[in-house]
């Protein structure tokens, strides 16, 4: 007899990589959005951060619109006719901290969509209030808002402090122009991928033998200085 109790189906917008609920319709055609499956109401996205980038694509229409308040994104959001707007307005403003002495939600307070301060906050508060929790981790919903376009979303680095090459760089001491040289193109290249596109093996390979190739011209240069040390 198998007492395990069954898994709980995850809500539809986890399962369509939609934690917006963003609803299909005839003239969006959203960006590595999937073809529609019969019966489906809610747009089917490739991967979660897709769907966070079509929350931070609807951010910026609304801030372009007007749009500056906890009240007045959750009228735009979830329109009365078919959500409590009330409730959602107050969950936003909780979200972003706008609340007064007694803790009361500020819904009327001025906010920017077009920001990364406010956007980060929201886009997990939207998550959470559409999908009953919010299962990802910050850096999915910052890649997100960074493929929007959202104003001061912080690019992901391609060398974390720390790393090897970071604290080889510091050692080398007078060799950290030649490491920043050798590493800078890397850093161009793997910018200007993107790393949720199909083509994300081969970003992966491209990155990886590029990365090889600056710490091979790194390693060439602490050779030669120490050549240079020994007067060969």
């Amino acid at each position: 007899m198998n007492l395990t109790a069954p898994a709980e189906k995850p809500p539809i917008g986890l399962r369509q990589n939609n934690p917006g609920n963003i609803r299909l319709t005839r003239k969006d055609k959203w960006q590595e959005s999937l073809p529609p499956e019969p019966g489906d109401a809610f747009v089917r996205f490739r991967a979660p951060q897709w769907g966070i980038r079509a929350i931070g694509k609807i951010l910026i229409s609304y801030d372009k619109r007007g749009i500056t308040t906890p009240d007045a994104f959750a009228r735009a959001w979830a329109p009365p006719s078919e959500n409590d707007t009330q409730a959602y307005a107050e969950h936003i403003a909780l979200g972003l901290g706008l609340v007064d002495d007694k803790g009361k939600p500020q819904i009327y307070d001025y906010i920017d969509l077009d920001s990364f301060e406010v956007a980060l906050p929201l886009v997990k508060t939207v998550i959470v209030h559409e999908n009953g929790r919010n299962p990802y981790r910050d850096q999915v919903i910052i890649d997100g808002l960074r493929m929007a376009g959202i104003k001061d979303a912080p690019n992901k680095p391609l060398i974390k402090r720390g790393s090897f090459m970071t604290q080889a760089t510091t050692a080398a001491g007078g060799l950290g122009l030649a490491a920043s040289t050798a590493v800078e193109p890397v850093k161009k290249v793997v910018d200007g991928l993107d790393p949720f596109s199909a083509a994300a093996p081969v970003q992966w390979l491209v990155t990886a033998g590029l990365t090889l190739c600056a710490a091979l011209s790194l390693a060439g240069a602490v050779g030669l200085w120490m050549q240079h040390r020994k007067g060969l």
